[in-house]
């Protein structure tokens, strides 16, 4: 059976991470922020990641909608969420300019998360979460264990390089 995963966070939350990091456990995508299979949707791909940081540029994805889509075409679709230090998310939203400042910051994480949970619920779909802080203090066996849980295996070798993102805000 053909498996999709679709990696969701709130911009900063580590998105592009956990997708590297599936990707090279296999799975067919793309980590950059322009996504290969919003203009050409898989059809033929038996294992795919598709990330979406919320919000996608000035769009509030709807996650229920992209799950259903790759329902339709033939996949068995699993939901990663992406969970980072709150002071920190936010921190890194202001400092790349995705908000004008940290009020807006926490609002539109909020909302981010706000509206994940709720296309997952309505899509009853499986999904896992994964901590940006967990992968950094192990980079090695967090990464192992978590793609093992999605069934997934990846050699040490091929683990993204792991960086501690968040020093920088404390």
């Amino acid at each position: 059976m053909k498996r999709a995963f679709l990696v969701l966070g709130p911009a900063s939350s580590g998105t592009r991470f956990v997708t590297r990091l599936m990707i090279a456990a296999g799975c067919t995508g793309s980590a950059e922020h322009a996504q290969p299979f919003d203009n050409d949707p898989p059809n033929d791909e038996e294992l795919i990641v598709w990330r979406r940081s919320y919000p996608h540029g000035t769009d509030w994805p709807d996650a229920f909608e992209m799950i259903e889509d790759l329902r339709l075409r033939g996949y068995s679709v699993g939901v990663v969420v992406c969970m980072r230090d709150w002071h920190s998310i936010c921190s890194s939203q202001v400092r790349v300019k995705h908000t004008p400042n940290i009020y807006q910051a926490q609002t539109a994480t909020r909302i981010a998360y706000r509206n994940i949970f709720r296309d997952i619920a309505r899509a009853i779909a499986a999904y896992w979460v994964i901590s940006y802080e967990s992968i950094v203090a192990r980079p090695t066996q967090a990464a192992q264990a978590f793609v093992r849980m999605l069934g997934l295996e990846i050699e040490p070798g091929r683990i993204p390089e792991v960086k501690d993102g968040n020093a920088k805000y404390y």
